[in-house]
């Protein structure tokens, strides 16, 4: 965050980034560090509960982490609390049950993915280093 606003990152490219930094055509490259800075904001959906506790046993454990990833997105993003949504539909709300479920079904339909921050050119230079060392080892 402190990098993308050191380099005045448009707000509108830094919500993209951290709803979908992985999927971006044209990613934020930091030359000095040699990293995909547009990936590094898509960690925002790990940080939780996910994977912790037996979601297998007990479906609804899931159903708050996904439901503490939606309240986060939305607070952050859109500057609403919404998990009121997830039970009921209030008359003067932005968001219904059913926007918030779809956000549900968006977020149970994705996988989840270990990206290397690692620049193209880095992890190129790294491989070809392994490659060097490989070869002088035979």
């Amino acid at each position: 965050m402190i990098r993308a606003f050191n380099d005045d990152v448009p707000y509108d490219q830094l919500v993209r980034e951290h709803i979908a930094g992985d999927l971006l055509k044209s990613p934020r490259i930091n030359k000095q560090l040699g990293v995909n800075e547009s990936i590094i904001g898509t960690a925002f959906w790990r940080f939780g509960e996910l994977g912790h506790d037996d979601c297998v046993n007990f479906p609804e454990i899931r159903f708050d982490a996904l439901d503490n990833q939606i309240d986060t997105f939305a607070k952050a993003f859109q500057g609403l609390t919404i998990s009121c949504a997830r039970c009921h539909d209030h008359k003067v709300d932005a968001i219904s049950t059913k926007d918030y479920y779809a956000l549900v079904g968006i977020l149970e339909s994705c996988s989840q993915i270990v990206h290397t921050i690692d620049s193209p050119e880095r992890i190129a230079e790294v491989s070809a280093k392994t490659r060097q060392i490989k070869d002088a080892l035979r």
